[in-house]
């Protein structure tokens, strides 16, 4: 499996402190059928405040020579923060797409304005990438008004759902929304978000092993979300939609 959203890198964000604690959390991944795992430490989050390109780079080769010894190859990325700063630097640069490809991870805020959204999804694209809109089953915005997925969709935004989603630990309307929209296939991806090795571990085989016996998701979907898109998105393989 490859997971294409997780906060493994340490000293960057609210995720993983230490080395040590970022090679526990490869294990984890590992031991649970991660093959491949992007980083995807905050850019441009107003909680986390201002990231350094170069030194996340470092940190991540760090990383890697760390973490030679377990067999999880680690992939460079970055999750953007939709702020107001982000759009106006977007020529600049100053982030990481996924593993250099024209994906890239995004966020809003959880309440933010749907016209405002949508206008960064229309200004992401312009610019010639193809966002990835992180956890939306926990954006009310998107909650309120089942419109705008497929709306996104359109704009050719893909969706990215998180495993502590589909095991309650958002609430029960993030799960219901998540459900609702692997139920339509709205979503190219499951991944972890992983922050720790407990509470939002890197564990993404339980998820996929729920939806694999799932009697309402075929299996196809399954192996869609978990392995083929993921290994397309890294690969800057272009995911076909019926959108």
């Amino acid at each position: 499996m490859t997971d294409i959203h997780s906060h493994v890198l340490p000293k960057t964000d609210d995720g993983a402190a230490t080395y040590m604690e970022s090679l526990d959390m490869l294990r984890i991944a590992r031991s649970k059928g991660t093959k491949r795992m992007v980083c995807t430490p905050h850019f441009y989050n107003p909680r986390i405040g201002h990231v350094d390109k170069d030194r996340v780079f470092d940190i991540f080769e760090g990383l890697k020579a760390r973490a030679a010894g377990i067999d999880v190859e680690i992939l460079l990325g970055s999750e953007v923060f939709c702020s107001d700063l982000f759009l106006r630097e977007l020529p600049m640069k100053n982030f990481f797409t996924i593993n250099g490809t024209d994906y890239l991870l995004v966020e809003f805020d959880f309440h933010d304005d749907i016209d405002r959204v949508l206008f960064a999804v229309d200004i992401i694209t312009k610019a010639g990438y193809i966002p990835i809109i992180a956890h939306p089953e926990r954006y009310s915005f998107l909650r309120r008004d089942e419109y705008y997925v497929e709306k996104f969709l359109s704009m050719g935004a893909l969706f990215q759902v998180n495993t502590t989603s589909l095991a309650g630990m958002h609430g029960e309307r993030a799960f219901d929304f998540a459900a609702w929209m692997l139920d339509n296939r709205y979503v190219a991806a499951v991944a972890s978000d992983a922050h720790d090795t407990s509470f939002r571990s890197p564990d993404i085989r339980g998820a996929y092993m729920w939806l694999y016996g799932n009697a309402g998701f075929s299996k196809t979907y399954a192996e869609e979300l978990f392995f083929d898109n993921p290994e397309a998105i890294i690969s800057g393989q272009k995911i076909i939609t019926r959108w």
